[in-house]
């Protein structure tokens, strides 16, 4: 026992990943034989229409962020507008999304607890089913918390990222504003300083994809359709 216990936490690293691929393959097993004639059926519609040269917000109906869409349509362009491919690809934004939380969580305690944190994640959610915009926006925000717990940060992409998934899904924007305002409270209190230049570059980080897309909208004259959708 004893033998194999010290065997069990000496690969401890290797069995994490091997229960992601694992959850994974199953994940593509089962999504293979699934259909959602509305959900899947607006994200596919939708990223047709992109394609087509339709006008995002003024003639699709994009409800939860446009980097979504463009994602996808990406996806489809590339796959031949095949519609599991929309599924394969979320799924694999997933359970990245997973791992990226569980090396975040190792980096903060040790290999024990990032495997809890795996398995936890796992038999609560262990299937994406839709290709949905909280699978990316997922994905993008534990990008972002596996960057903060490196010892070298790039205060950049932090930024960077976050404001990604809120692109992603835009009902986002207001948690993770509160969450950074929070942080932000909490370490002056506990560290007694704020490094001025850190923050710079991570609000420079968090603006500029939101800035390019305010840009986009107005070079398209669809700034008021879009505003229009906020109050849905």
């Amino acid at each position: 026992m004893n033998s194999f216990r010290s065997i069990f936490f000496k690969n401890l690293s290797l069995i994490n990943l091997l229960t992601i691929l694992i959850f994974f393959i199953y994940s593509i097993i089962i999504i293979r034989y699934q259909y959602d004639g509305h959900h899947i059926g607006l994200i596919y519609s939708n990223s047709i229409d992109l394609l087509n040269g339709k006008l995002p917000y003024k003639e699709i109906f994009i409800q939860y962020g446009i980097l979504t869409t463009i994602i996808n349509s990406i996806i489809l362009s590339i796959f031949d507008n095949k519609i599991f491919f929309l599924s394969f690809i979320n799924t694999i934004f997933y359970f990245l999304g997973v791992l990226f939380i569980s090396k975040t969580v190792n980096n903060f305690t040790n290999l024990k607890f990032s495997f809890l944190s795996t398995i936890i994640i796992l038999f609560n959610h262990p299937i994406p089913w839709l290709p949905w915009s909280n699978y990316i926006a997922f994905f993008f925000i534990s990008i972002s918390f596996y960057l903060i717990s490196l010892n070298k940060k790039n205060y950049f992409l932090i930024g960077f990222f976050l404001s990604l998934s809120i692109l992603t899904r835009q009902d986002l924007f207001i948690p993770i504003t509160i969450s950074i305002l929070i942080f932000g409270i909490i370490f002056f209190f506990s560290a007694g300083k704020i490094k001025i230049k850190n923050n710079f570059i991570f609000i420079y980080g968090f603006i500029i994809p939101k800035l390019i897309f305010l840009i986009y909208l107005f070079l398209l004259n669809i700034f008021d359709y879009w505003y229009n959708y906020l109050s849905l």
